[in-house]
This record gives structure tokens, sequence and C-alpha cells, in this order.
């Protein structure tokens, strides 16, 4: 058998760096021995964290692999100088991901398992063992450190080290990184100085945000609805349950994206939900990562991970991911974007490991995005961010109470506001929000009170279109809103011929949560869809406002009628060739599934004018009392409908004949 090689001093240590560069032999004295400052608070937490059984092993004269998990990159190097005082390594590796060539799990195994063979002693240090070690290392480790930041009570430590001085309870001290503790814990200052440097730094180095005192508490959450409501309901009373010691924080459901358009409130009901539980809110983009550095990968990533720590040092803490889908998904990345991508989505996809399911995270962590279709898959499968919740536009009620939030106790006190909400059925939060201001500002022009009108002209300002352009939007939203009716394809809520950005009208339809549809469901939908423009056509000419953009009626029929045929199944082929968000952009080069939308699309537009014809007095009607009203309700709709088959006459009974 061949002699084991003998173990070599502490002075013996060979290190690689973050730039994968080796410096070669440390042949200082002992360094555990003479700790200098900046070491003092990593030695505390090597030491706290380090189990007698695990000291053991790495003192014993056999081979040992370690892997250490540090809070950010700049504990690195002053990690690894406490190690060397508690044993020697003939190997030291310090990987941060700054180097997109050595610092991957496939670089160094070969000279990692070599000297573990030999039964030496091998150290690897990083943010992301996993994604920047050796696997061989992380695989083989016989003790692995998760370093915390640290706690207030390793600080005092560290000071009290430091200065010979206690500086008693320090509170305040969060989101800092290794220096901001060098800089403030200075040889020959007060304790009392140290903490106040720490605080200070704390200040100046928070990504909390300040001005969360000015969020809505949850129960006055203005147009708070539906599955966002329900979840941040119930999220704030488990943590209570959590703060009083009746519920474990690894219970909690914590992590959701919230989705939605623009203006919607995602991110004021995130900090609302921060203000409700009374916890920091952290909030990070990526665009924060690449305008906060020179944006080359290892800036980024290191921001990221700054962001992560800071948030984890504030803990229990809200943290915020804004424009998630500012992340690509990486089935959509081409080679050249994908080399530059995929590290920093495998390092925000470690973070989130560790964030939401981490046994000592205190994070409750939300994203939010305009288009969850575009989120990698990995960001929201469960463990991560668990589930995207719909966030949609207000509903009357909702807009009533936005209106009154924000209009306070000085503005229209008493005003019954449910016709202005109705009128303004269909807008965003944001855009209700701009109302008030916008009536506000208008009143102190004037040098008086706000007066309802101001209100009024705000949510539905006059409209210069004549009356048979009105007339015609009338008839062809009246038309979507009678076949949904009819079809029962949906309920519908409202619908108005105000304008909104480059929408003429709309009809709010609350359609039903279904897990699966028929064929039939299907085209019901479609030929709904397809009613405004027979409409358009059977009371004069059909005309552009029908198409245009993705969104506009044909888009919606037209994507719905080839995800039926290229992704669902309920086409002539159980071929599925595309995810339905992305079905249709088969129609740019396949022929025959171009043919077979094409005609779906002329089969139903027939189903549609068909529709329309047998209802064409209802729609008259109805479009003229739109027309009127600017604003009427799916109620109002339904009524007419079971009025008008009421007054129907009946078929006549035949009788015998002699």
């Amino acid at each position: 058998m061949a002699k084991k090689q003998p173990i070599p001093p502490a002075t013996a240590t060979v290190t690689e760096h973050e730039d994968g560069t080796g410096d070669g032999l440390d042949l200082g004295l002992d360094t555990f021995e003479r700790r200098p400052d900046p070491a003092v608070l990593a030695g505390i937490l090597v030491e706290d964290a380090l189990t007698a059984e695990q000291r053991r092993m790495l003192t014993s004269p056999d081979g040992v692999a370690l892997v250490v998990k540090v809070p950010s990159v700049d504990w690195s190097d002053a990690v690894a100088d406490a190690l060397r005082g508690v044993t020697s390594f003939s190997d030291m590796l310090l990987r941060s991901g700054a180097s997109r060539t050595t610092d991957k799990p496939d670089q160094g195994n070969d000279r990692v398992s070599g000297r573990l063979a030999r039964g030496l002693r091998v150290c690897g240090i990083s943010v992301a063992p996993e994604q920047y070690l050796p696997s061989a290392l992380v695989a083989g480790a016989d003790v692995r450190l998760d370093l915390a930041p640290p706690t207030p009570g390793q600080v005092a430590r560290a000071i009290r080290d430091v200065t010979g001085e206690d500086p008693g309870p320090v509170s305040g001290v969060h989101g800092l990184g290794f220096y901001d503790y060098v800089a403030a814990i200075r040889r020959g200052a007060t304790a009392t100085a140290c903490v106040d440097r720490l605080r200070a730094a704390a200040v100046s180095r928070s990504v909390a945000d300040p001005t969360l005192s000015e969020a809505p508490l949850l129960r006055n959450m203005p147009g708070l609805e539906g599955e966002a409501r329900d979840w941040s309901l119930a999220l704030a009373h488990d943590f209570q349950e959590y703060v009083q010691g009746r519920l474990s924080f690894e219970a909690l459901d914590r992590c959701a994206v919230f989705a939605g358009e623009a203006g919607v409130g995602k991110t004021l009901l995130v900090r609302s939900i921060a203000r409700t539980l009374g916890v920091p809110l952290i909030a990070t983009s990526v665009a924060s990562w690449f305008g906060s550095t020179p944006g080359f990968l290892g800036d980024v990533v290191r921001e990221c991970d700054r962001v992560f720590s800071a948030a984890a040092a504030a803990a229990p803490a809200v943290l915020y991911l804004d424009e998630a889908d500012g992340l690509p998904r990486r089935d959509r990345l081409d080679r050249r974007n994908a080399d530059f991508w995929k590290p920093i989505i495998g390092n925000i996809l470690l973070k989130l490991d560790s964030a939401t399911s981490g046994v000592s995270s205190r994070l409750i962590v939300i994203a939010a995005t305009n288009c969850a279709e575009d989120l990698d898959p990995a960001l929201i499968r469960p463990g991560r961010l668990n589930r995207v919740i719909s966030m949609r536009r207000p509903s009357a009620d909702g807009i009533r109470g936005i209106l009154r939030h924000h209009l306070g106790p000085d503005d229209l006190p008493g005003a019954d506001l449910t016709g202005v909400a109705t009128l303004g059925a269909g807008a965003t939060g944001a855009e209700v929000t701009a109302w008030v201001k916008a009536a506000r500002r208008q009143a102190r022009v004037a040098a008086r009170p706000m007066e309802h009108a101001d209100l009024i002209a705000q949510v539905a300002p006059p409209d210069d279109r004549t009356r048979e352009e009105l007339l015609a939007c009338a008839r062809h939203e009246i038309g979507h809103a009678l076949a949904v009716s009819v079809l029962a394809v949906g309920e519908v809520v409202s619908v108005t011929t105000v304008r909104s950005g480059d929408t003429a009208g709309l009809t709010r339809t609350r359609l039903p949560h279904r897990s699966t549809m028929t064929r039939a469901q299907v085209d019901a939908y479609v030929v709904s869809i397809l009613c405004g423009r027979a409409a358009d056509e059977m009371f004069g000419d059909a005309t552009t406002g029908a198409g245009g953009p993705a969104q506009s009626d044909l888009g919606m029929a037209t994507a719905t009628l080839v995800a039926a045929h290229a992704s669902l199944g309920l086409g002539a082929s159980l071929l599925h060739r595309a995810p339905d968000a992305q079905a249709v952009e088969l129609l740019r080069w396949d022929a025959d599934l171009r043919r077979s939308v094409d005609a779906d699309l002329r089969r139903l537009y027939e189903v549609a004018q068909r529709l329309v014809e047998a209802h064409r007095s209802d729609i008259e009607v109805l479009a003229h009392r739109l027309v009127e009203a600017r604003v009427i309700g799916g109620a109002e709709i339904r009524a007419h409908l079971a009025g008008a088959a009421a007054r129907a006459p009946r078929p006549a009974r035949g009788g015998r004949r002699g």
C-alpha cells in the first residue's frame, strides 16, 4: 500500500482566486493567531458554523473536502483566512462566477479529485458552490458550511474583540457587505462609535423602500379583487400566525408572480403587503442590475448577489423582483445570447432556491410581469415562485373604491361615485388615479373646490366623433355583448363607447374559469369575437376597427383557432406543434394551416352574421341606448334580451283538420 502523503503545514496553502489564477504558497504566520481586524467577523462566522464533529474532521490526519457558501463574494478572502486558522489545506478554490472559462463545475475536477485521492485537504469557497465550484468537490464534500450574513450578536462580538468594549445590543444594522463592517469596526475606536458608523452605513446602503408608510394597508387597498386579494389576505393572516409562534415560516404560501398589464396595481399591492406585514420591502429588477453596474456578466451577477444578500440580512422582508420578464426564456435564446444570459439566469434560479425554500430563509418573494408567457418556466415552478396570479382591470365597484381612496375626505365628500365608476369601467387603477389628479388640478387652476363635473370631464371627456361614428361603435360593441349572452360564452360586465387610449369602445366580459374546453365552446367564443365585425357589415360596411394589432378581434379569433389546430388537438390533427401562445407563428410558413384556419374563420363568420341578423332589432335598440348613456351594464343587456324573448310571438298550435 502506498504511503499516505504528509499533511502540509498551515503555511503551504495554494489558493485559486475568482479570476482562476493562483497566489502560490502562503508563507505567512498562522493566520488564526494573528488574525487582522478585517478577518475578525469572518472568523466568528466560521467558528459559530463549525460543529465539534466538523472541527474534528477538519483537523484529523485524513483527507477532507470542505465546501463553503459565503453570503457574498467580498467575504471570500476573509473566510479563507479564518479557515486557514482552523487547519491547513493543500488547495483552496475561491470562485465567484466572474470568470466564464474557469468558474464552472467541469473545471478543476482532475486537480481536486487527485489531491483528495492522496488524502489531502481541499476547500472550495463560493456564493454558489453548485454553479461555480468543481462538481467533484461539491459532490464529495465531507463538510458543508452555509454562512449567513452576521447576526447582531455576532457583530457585537466582533466589536468587543476589536475595541475591548461591550457595545450592548446592536440593532438597525443590516444589508451591509463585508468591507462595510471592516470600515466601521476600527481598532482604537469606541464601541459606540463603531455601532454609529454601522448604522449610518446601513442607511446609506439600504435597498428597502423608504416610502413604505405611504402605501395603503391591505384592508384599505382600493380595487383589490379576485385571486390577488385572496392570496394577499391569506399571506397576511398566516404571517401573523408566524409572528405569534403558531406557524412556521416554511408553512407560509409566500412566493408568487403578479401578472397583468401596466397600471393594474402590481407594485402598489406588493407595497401594501409589505406595509401590512410590517416588514421591509426590497425592490429590484433586471434593469437595475445593469443600470447600477458596467453591465458585464460578472458585474451583473455580483449586483444580483448583493441585493439578495441585503434582503436576507433584512429578513423577514419582502423581496420584489419587478419586470421579471427581463430575464429571457432560455428556450428562446440564440447561441450568441445564450452564453451571456444562461449564467445570469442560472444564478437567479439558485438565489431563488435559497430564498424561497432554504431552511433558514425568511423572505417573501414576489415577482411582477406584464407578460407571464415570457417567463422562463423554471422561475415559476413549485419551490421557486410557485404560481402566476393574474391581476385584471378593476370592476366598477373597484373603480369606485379607488376614486374614493384618492379623493380623500376633502374632495367631493359624500358624493355618489357609482355613475362615474360605471362610466369609467374598463380603466386601469393607474388611469383612475390620473383622473383624480387631473380633476384636482382643474379645480385648483379655477381657484375653487373640486366639482363632480371636473371628475366626469376626466373620466369621459367630450367625444368629437359624429353621432353616426358613435352609433357604429355602439353597434359593434353590442354585437359582441349580445353574442356573449346568447351563446352563453360568459357574462357581460359592461359595454362602453368611452375612448381609452387607442380603443374606441370596450365590452368587458367575465369568462368562466374552465380547465378544459370543447371545440363547440371554442367556436362559440370565436363567434362572439366576430359578431362585432358582423354588426359593422350589417349596418353599413366592414371597417378596420376589427383588425390591426394582435389583440384586435381578428387577431384574437385567428390565434384561438390556430391554437385549436396546432396546440390543443381540436382540429384535423392531434399533433402538438407548438404551445398555444406561440402557435400563431406557424401561420407564416405553413400554407395548409393557413387554409384550415381561414376556412374556420369564414364558417364561423357566417354563424356570426346569422346571429346578428336574427337580433338586428335588439342590437339597434341597445346601440342607441349606449350612445346616450356612453356605458351600460351587462344586467341591462340581459334584461332586454329576456324581455325580447318574452314578447316574441309563440308558434301557433296546429289543430286537427276535418
